[in-house]
């Protein structure tokens, strides 16, 4: 009896965990609030990074974008793929 409660105890333990692993990497985007981030940003840090974009530096862009709102790297990731699909003067797109 001890030896199918140890099994259980590591295979549902480990089950559970890996079901909770699982669920918390499918957070859905939002891409309104990368909108809404964008286009706070000045126009002059858009276009720098819509420029780093274009130049094929999108992992500098993605640095550029975190340095100038702070954010974290999901976030500066999300604004940085806006940027690339909308207009860079105005954030919009």
């Amino acid at each position: 009896m001890d030896g199918v409660l140890y099994a259980f105890a590591i295979f549902g333990a480990g089950f559970g965990f890996g079901v909770w692993w699982t669920k918390r990497g499918q957070v859905p985007a939002d891409p309104e609030a990368a909108a809404r981030a964008a286009a706070q940003m000045r126009t002059e840090d858009r276009l720098h990074v819509s420029t780093l974009i274009k130049e094929g530096r999108k992992i500098d862009a993605i640095r550029e974008v975190r340095s100038r709102t702070r954010c974290g790297l999901k976030e500066a990731k999300e604004i940085a793929d806006h940027l690339e699909a909308s207009d860079p003067a105005t954030g919009i797109g």
